[in-house]
């Protein structure tokens, strides 16, 4: 029984396969591979970079005959779909496939894929495994092997006809030399490097290096007929324009600065800036103990000037009695705390309100801490807003470093990481991004005299 539906499945196969072997000809061998046809393939599987939209990006990668293959493309370009296909179609010719990322978690993407495939147009010939690590088998022996960057020493061991890496700008070049390059071993293999760019590192010279030798390919997210010119819009608008570049349009950022166009937002002007009752103001505040500092940041939201910036440490009474004095200073204004601590943030703000104050809590977590520093970039980016030059203070100067210094880095699973380089402080940088948290790109109206609300709000009917 099973060697008759080992028989079936392969007969099953053939009917993908042309009838004319493919040979390739090197110096050091003479291999003779069956090719599966494309088009018979992606008509079986309900996929194609044709139809219902064609992908001209795609289809030029498809025909291409090299046996190195580096991709730069932008986020949601189409490049998974095609890691996927690569990996079927080698499978279903007879040879044996590394599926290589950051993370089991980037693998699974390529996987679901193939599943949905496999389960619509070879369901008893492959069988797929999600468990880690993720696994596809076929009757007749050749399998997909996923493997995780993190941990490279499983990548070892055996040899694959076929190695494909994904999101391999996030992969260490080291990974790259020692592993993933040598694992098509003696055989004559092909290799797919496909990523959106992170600076000019290893994977953009690889690229480089592959489109002097024709096996080079780049595009936008724009060039995937199913991204849609509103999602590009809005991302363009709503994200940091150097993350946009680089994950959107495949232009790989030399210059990393995180609040690009920082310098463009200082100005000389009186600092710090006495309380003006027709005025509204927010402050932010990181909180730290002994290792770290506290900082405080005061903006205008009639200017979208900083007029306050403290930094200092000490214990609790004393950093209360300062940040209290800010507050009263300030018209005992709104105050966006960094609470990330249970047991001292959450407790700090809670003291504050049932004293009087509108203090508010920020959990500062992977995703909302992402979200209060992106605020920011966008803000400086379109100097919304402003800051005292190095000269005005000790603290302006300190602050105006931090910012310059901040800097970020991609998580295994490829999302933006923000932080202060290794050795050095990010507080005042966080006290900024609070007291911008709730700041409006464009200051409010001043108050007239007896005039006692600044923002108006719709009337509603109940």
């Amino acid at each position: 029984m099973a060697n008759r539906d080992k028989v079936v499945a392969i007969n099953n196969l053939l009917s993908l396969i042309e009838k004319e072997a493919a040979t390739k000809q090197t110096e050091r061998q003479r291999v003779t591979t069956p090719i599966v046809d494309d088009a018979k393939l992606q008509e079986k599987i309900g996929w194609s970079p044709y139809s219902p939209k064609r992908h001209d990006k795609q289809i030029e990668v498809l025909n291409c005959k090299s046996d190195q293959i580096v991709i730069m493309a932008g986020k949601r370009g189409g490049k998974t779909a095609l890691c996927a296909y690569f990996a079927l179609k080698g499978l279903l010719e007879g040879k044996d496939v590394l599926i290589v990322a950051p993370s089991y978690t980037l693998c699974g993407r390529i996987v679901e894929y193939i599943a949905e495939w496999v389960a619509k147009a070879f369901p008893t010939e492959i069988k797929v495994s999600l468990r880690l690590p993720q696994q596809v088998k076929t009757k007749w022996g050749n399998v997909i092997d996923c493997r995780s960057a993190a941990e490279p020493d499983q990548i070892m061991g055996k040899e694959y006809a076929i190695v494909v890496a994904d999101e391999c700008s996030k992969i260490p070049e080291v990974v790259n030399q020692r592993y993933i390059s040598p694992a098509t071993g003696m055989r004559l293999g092909k290799r797919y490097y496909i990523s959106t760019p992170f600076g000019r590192n290893w994977f953009w010279r690889l690229w480089r290096k592959a489109t002097e030798e024709g096996g080079g390919f780049t595009w936008k997210s724009i060039d995937n007929p199913y991204f849609t010119k509103d999602k590009w819009e809005l991302e363009k608008k709503n994200l940091p324009d150097f993350i946009f570049k680089q994950e959107y349009e495949a232009e790989p950022q030399e210059d990393a600065m995180v609040f690009q166009g920082f310098n463009a937002c200082l100005k000389d002007y009186g600092f710090p800036l006495d309380y003006n009752p027709n005025h509204f103001y927010i402050t932010g505040i990181d909180l730290g103990k002994y290792e770290n500092f506290t900082a405080v940041s005061v903006m205008d939201r009639m200017t979208n000037q900083e007029v306050e910036h403290l930094r200092f440490q000490g214990d609790w009474t004393l950093q209360k009695e300062r940040i209290t004095s800010v507050l009263d200073k300030y018209g005992k204004c709104l105050a966006w705390i960094d609470a990330t601590s249970i047991t001292t943030g959450d407790a700090y703000v809670d003291e504050l309100q049932n004293e009087g104050y509108n203090a508010m809590g920020f959990k500062l977590g992977g995703t909302s801490k992402r979200q209060l520093i992106e605020k920011l970039i966008v803000k400086i980016q379109n100097r919304n807003v402003s800051f005292p030059k190095d000269e005005a203070s000790e603290e302006a100067k300190e602050a105006n470093t931090e910012s310059r210094a901040f800097s970020y880095e991609m998580s295994p699973s490829g999302n933006v990481l923000y932080r202060a380089p290794e050795g050095e402080y990010d507080d005042c940088v966080i006290a900024r991004a609070l007291a911008c948290w709730e700041l409006d790109d464009q200051p409010l109206t001043e108050l007239k005299k007896g005039q006692i609300e600044g923002i108006k709000f719709p009337n509603q009917e109940f």
